[in-house]
């Protein structure tokens, strides 16, 4: 599975048996595929991997499937709704804090990423963190929730005029508003009211 010299039909092949019935001892590999690189390994081994962790519950793969709700390869494919179920499978205590310090921009696997491939701004590490805390609300994301959706990011000097960049962070701009103030109402904490 984690061989990254392996013929891709035959990792492909392992994974969906390891999708279909995952084992303990296969976390370490299965991490080690929704890390690898998604410009050389194919998105479709990083969801099958995903899937195993959700359904094994391994809170040790934590880390790497948040940083994974980011990893688009130079398609634009990604594994962001299987690795989205796997944290949610695994659940919020293992899921929570870790999420609430991504929302605040602290979590350097996924800053290193962003800054990067340039996606450090515009609010798409906030809408995608915040969509994550809509899933599993918890009180306690409120102050970070609050925060991040009383922040107005200007439009930086080198987005502003560019055909792709400014419609770009204009749309990741108003998705992060909306995934803010939805993961704020589903919490139906009362704080969140006067931000709203």
């Amino acid at each position: 599975i984690s061989d990254a010299s392996a013929p891709t039909e035959n990792r492909y092949a392992a994974l969906r048996i390891m999708a279909n019935k995952p084992v303990k001892a296969a976390i370490p590999a299965l991490v080690g595929v929704i890390s690898g690189d998604p410009d050389i390994q194919p998105i479709a081994l990083t969801e099958l991997a995903a899937e195993a962790l959700g359904k094994l519950k391994a809170s040790e793969a934590v880390d790497s499937l948040i940083k994974c709700l980011w990893l688009n390869d130079h398609l634009g494919r990604n594994a962001v709704t299987a690795c989205r179920i796997a944290l949610n499978r695994i659940g919020k205590a293992a899921t929570v804090d870790k999420m609430i310090t991504t929302l605040e921009r602290k979590n350097k696997a996924v800053e290193d990423r962003a800054k990067a491939k340039r996606y450090d701004f515009g609010g798409t590490i906030e809408f995608k963190a915040a969509e994550m805390l809509g899933d599993m609300p918890d009180t306690k994301a409120v102050p970070a929730l609050i925060k991040a959706f009383s922040a107005w990011e200007e439009m930086p000097k080198s987005v502003a005029g560019h055909p792709t960049r400014e419609p770009h962070f204009q749309k990741t701009r108003i998705q992060k508003v909306i995934s803010l103030a939805t993961a704020l109402a589903i919490t139906g904490d009362e704080q969140a009211i006067p931000a709203l």
